[in-house]
């Protein structure tokens, strides 16, 4: 009667290690990912500050101005747009027009594409 009280008693102790063992890992690996989580919520607020303040930047007119001029190809009335090549030394001046063949005048949109993307 002894032995099986002996070897119930290591049943249960056994049990009980293998019962907390289990617990330590789950609590391990939760902690783990809640701070790879923590992490990521990080990087998503500096994305978030990072697009605010180019949404902020967007409500400017320089802003408008630039995407006007890179995207549309527009520029003042009074001003000349200029492409230097990219074939060009970085160490050399820029040429004035006329006087290479890397640089070229860009045309202004028609006065149809202007009404039509301005409305």
């Amino acid at each position: 009667m002894k032995k099986f009280q002996f070897l119930l008693f290591l049943f249960l102790i056994g049990s009980a290690v293998l019962s907390l063992g289990r617990t330590f890992l789950d609590i391990y690996s939760r902690a783990d990912r809640f701070n790879v989580l923590k992490e990521e919520v990080s990087a998503l607020e500096k994305e978030n500050e990072v697009i605010k303040e180019a949404l902020v930047d967007a409500d400017t007119d320089k802003f408008t101005e630039r995407e006007a001029r890179d995207r549309l190809g527009y520029s003042f009335p009074d001003e000349k747009v200029l492409i230097v090549s990219e074939n060009s030394q970085k160490n050399e001046p820029v040429p004035v027009l006329g006087e290479s063949a890397s640089v070229k005048e860009v045309e202004k949109p028609s006065v149809a594409w202007k009404r039509l993307l301005l409305w």
